[in-house]
């Protein structure tokens, strides 16, 4: 199989990039179940509390002050969890998740291929490459959008003018992998 050395400098910047990227969406999964939690306990809470009410208080209270009560929190919980769902904190922690992941197997399939011979390879350089790039492009705009700046490891071209941040590269790649295809 047949393997430049260009192919190997740039899968290792994509393997820097990968890891990056999956710290960063391991961050945002943790602050998605924090925010989450601060959802969730109170929609319980209420919700408890509104069972709690609708049997016990009607010894001592009567029947239509038991039933403003319950309505109040039942209102109260499903205020919450509209909130919750406008914010669409669950798929955005899916997505955070999904993300990590992805990144993580990503720079862990480059390392593997890197840390063999290159005359012992399965695939060519150009395959892997190819291969790993789409993947990377395609978790890259699946993902949830990048809410603070990410080192760039991609420069295309040393002498080039190029972005600063991963999701001015991002924009590229995506470019790139379109006219690549012949998507254009």
């Amino acid at each position: 199989m047949e393997w430049t050395e260009r192919e190997e400098e740039y899968l290792s910047q994509i393997e820097k990039q990968c890891n990056d990227l999956y710290y960063y969406y391991a961050k945002e999964h943790q602050y998605y179940i924090y925010m989450s939690k601060r959802f969730n306990i109170p929609i319980l809470v209420v919700s408890a509390v509104n069972a709690l009410t609708a049997i016990s208080l009607q010894n001592f209270l009567a029947q239509k002050y038991v039933s403003i009560l319950n309505a109040v929190l039942s209102a109260g919980t499903g205020i919450l969890g509209s909130i919750q769902l406008y914010l669409k904190l669950n798929e955005k922690m899916t997505n955070a998740l999904n993300s990590s992941i992805t990144f993580k197997r990503l720079a862990l399939n480059i390392s593997k291929e890197l840390s063999i011979d290159s005359h012992n390879r399965a695939t060519d350089g150009k395959t892997f490459l190819a291969e790993i790039f789409a993947e990377f492009t395609t978790t890259l705009k699946n993902g949830n959008p990048l809410n603070r700046k990410v080192k760039n490891y991609l420069k295309l071209d040393k002498g080039q003018d190029t972005p600063t941040t991963i999701e001015s590269v991002a924009e590229q790649l995506i470019e790139l992998s379109n006219v690549e295809i012949g998507r254009d």
